[in-house]
């Protein structure tokens, strides 16, 4: 009897979208791009993130794992587990390390970061009240405690090396 992953999530069998899916649904969006004339910015941008969706992670890699879909799947598994970034940049350079020839591989974070930014998967980040009460969002934005529990925002005050003030919400 074979023994299952305590969170039920089989390494082996992902359900996540595989590369002929992937190419597939690239194609599809790119149809209505097609124009004979010089693609805009939209179109030039998927052409690069298309280009990325084909291109093997390494030179004479044969398997169907693309740069993209490699890169998304690390950051996938880091927000799923809540790493650091600093750990996924440490990560991504043992990687290049140890598979010098996967030299397409982003070098850290911050260029894995640009790659899912280029897909337009960004997010941005908004402060909420340590109770839940309230987000730090829209009118809010500017606010130093909660109008509701009346809770500071900030979790610690400290000056940085060129003494400012660092606030850590």
């Amino acid at each position: 009897m074979e023994e299952e992953n305590r969170d039920g999530d089989d390494m082996g069998e992902d359900n996540d979208m595989g590369e002929d899916d992937m190419l597939g649904v690239l194609n599809d969006l790119m149809a209505p791009l097609v124009n004979p004339e010089e693609p805009n910015a939209q179109a030039q941008n998927f052409y690069k993130l298309f280009g990325e969706a084909q291109s093997p992670l390494y030179e004479g890699w044969a398997s169907n794992v693309s740069r993209l879909s490699f890169v998304t799947k690390l950051m996938k598994i880091k927000w799923e587990n809540n790493w650091s970034n600093n750990s996924f940049t440490q990560l991504v350079k043992y990687i290049r390390a140890v598979f010098p020839m996967a030299k397409s591989l982003p070098k850290n974070y911050y260029e894995a970061k640009q790659l899912m930014k280029a897909l337009g998967l960004h997010y941005e980040e908004i402060d909420a009240c340590e109770d839940d009460c309230v987000l730090y969002y829209a009118e809010l934005a500017d606010a130093t405690s909660c109008p509701t529990c009346k809770k500071s925002r900030w979790k610690k005050v400290y000056k940085d090396k060129k003494g400012r003030d660092k606030k850590i919400p």
